[in-house]
């Protein structure tokens, strides 16, 4: 098994990368979109925390629907919804992966969960500078999402504070309240 490994002195926002890329691994599958992050579990060594991605092969998760720059399309929306939810102030050529050229991998979400209030109108922004809209399939991911606080919480809560949390379903519920694209449908 080949993996990434970041230990708990990385670089991160809130002083906590181990957590930040476990908790952007399971707020991905809580989002549909679990293909776009690595799988990443928490491990100990040497006393330390340290986070490991596994490297699956292309094949893992791959979506045979719509013409490839369909497919692409729908990944680069997916990561925009990611880092909106997230808050991931970090997202740049250095921390994502094409895989194929239909499939994006979100790598490096170290600098995700921001305890503050800022990107609190992340999704918007990254609208207006890659012109990517959302979609119907994120409108019911998101609001499946903020249906499911409690078990959520509960999975996030050994990797990510409180406050990022809510500040999480905040980001989440902005999205669906403000975002022009979503009140019509």
């Amino acid at each position: 098994i080949t993996a990434m490994r970041k230990s708990q002195h990385s670089a991160a926002l809130n002083g906590n990368p181990v957590g930040c890329e476990v908790a952007a691994y399971l707020v991905a599958q809580h989002l549909r979109i679990g293909y776009l992050v690595p799988p990443t579990v928490r491990r100990i060594v040497n006393s330390q925390p340290h986070s490991f991605q596994y490297w699956l092969p292309p094949e893992w998760h791959h979506e045979h629907i719509g013409s490839p720059k369909t497919r692409r399309c729908r990944s680069l929306r997916d990561l925009v919804l990611l880092d909106a939810v997230i808050g991931n102030r970090d997202r740049h050529r250095g921390n994502y992966l094409i895989t194929s050229p239909t499939r994006i991998r979100a790598i490096d979400n170290a600098y995700a969960f921001a305890e503050d209030e800022q990107n609190m109108a992340a999704y918007d922004l990254h609208l207006l500078y890659q012109g990517i809209p959302p979609t119907t399939r994120h409108w019911q991911s998101l609001q499946t999402f903020l249906a499911h606080v409690d078990t959520i919480t509960l999975d996030l809560r050994p990797y990510i504070s409180d406050t990022a949390i809510d500040r999480m379903f905040q980001r989440a519920a902005s999205i669906i309240n403000t975002n022009r694209y979503f009140s019509s449908k």
